[in-house]
């Protein structure tokens, strides 16, 4: 940190990272919100002295982690300003790529059983600008079209699953027709398989990730039973087919989404880890790893 920037270190120790944006520091703060607080600038979630590259990133980081791994993001506070005139963004957005397509790809297609695609992506070169970006990218396109052919056959199983047990239970046609209601399961685990994302999402760089991601993790035997029960249970007594639809998913997103918590926490806890220090790397702009 620049002397040019002065943090006000006891305001920095009484920081609590909150999601969203806020009005007022009195209302709460998210990571830039903080650095502004901390820096005693107006109120904002832009500050100038950070680099556009790493508030974008910062924002969403900050809104995609519970509130407990939240709290973790403060000790980088001292470490953004001064980094809107560093420079740096373009080396930064190649460590991204780079980890994004040749690290966590990988580890999340190994996970989905893609581990051919696995290794061709963790032999690539490393990706350090244009030129070797352009050379991975077409191992890069074939292990997303691999991933999402993948996806595409789960969800087609958890929806015809869906279908089928709802369709055997008289209790449901009450909730939401059987076709909606198999719509919205396979809805809800997609949002929760991009919730267990999150080190992936917020990285933006490797979109092959994302899809690995949701392959891996929205198994049939996981979301089936929860998300039939969900949908018998939801309580839909509202007006117009729009809001039915989402009354039901509500309630299968939150079923799936405890049940993938519960399963998955090893795996969920490794993403958010994963996340902050790829955050931090990007701030130092450390291409080692």
């Amino acid at each position: 940190m620049s002397a040019s920037y002065p943090i006000d270190q006891q305001k920095l120790a009484g920081v609590v990272l909150t999601s969203g944006s806020h009005k007022s520091p009195e209302e709460g703060v998210c990571l830039l919100e903080a650095l502004a607080y901390v820096r005693g600038i107006p109120h904002t979630d832009h500050p100038a002295c950070v680099s556009t590259y790493l508030g974008a990133f910062g924002r969403t980081l900050n809104d995609r982690l519970p509130d407990d791994a939240r709290q973790q993001l403060v000790r980088l506070i001292p470490l953004l300003p001064g980094t809107a005139e560093d420079g740096l963004d373009e080396r930064r957005r190649w460590i991204a790529a780079d980890y994004s397509t040749r690290v966590l790809a990988p580890k999340w297609l190994d996970r989905a059983g893609l581990t051919g695609h696995a290794e061709t992506l963790r032999s690539l070169p490393p990706i350090v600008d244009r030129d070797t970006y352009n050379g991975a990218y077409s191992a890069a396109f074939a292990a997303q079209e691999a991933a999402w052919e993948l996806r595409c056959q789960r969800f087609d199983a958890i929806r015809a699953r869906v279908r089928g047990a709802l369709a055997e239970r008289s209790d449901v046609a009450v909730a939401a027709d059987v076709a909606v209601a198999a719509v919205v399961a396979v809805d809800a685990v997609a949002a929760v398989a991009a919730d267990v994302a999150v080190a992936v999402d917020v990285a933006a760089a490797a979109a092959v990730a994302v899809d690995a991601v949701a392959a891996a993790v929205a198994d049939v035997a996981v979301a089936v039973d929860v998300a039939v029960d969900a949908v018998a249970a939801a309580d839909v007594d509202v007006d117009g087919e729009n809001e039915r639809y989402w009354a039901v998913r509500d309630a299968v997103y939150a079923k799936v989404r405890a049940l993938y918590e519960e399963r998955y926490a090893d795996l969920i806890a490794e993403c958010r880890a994963e996340a902050i220090a790829l955050y931090e790397r990007l701030i130092r702009c450390d291409a080692t790893r």
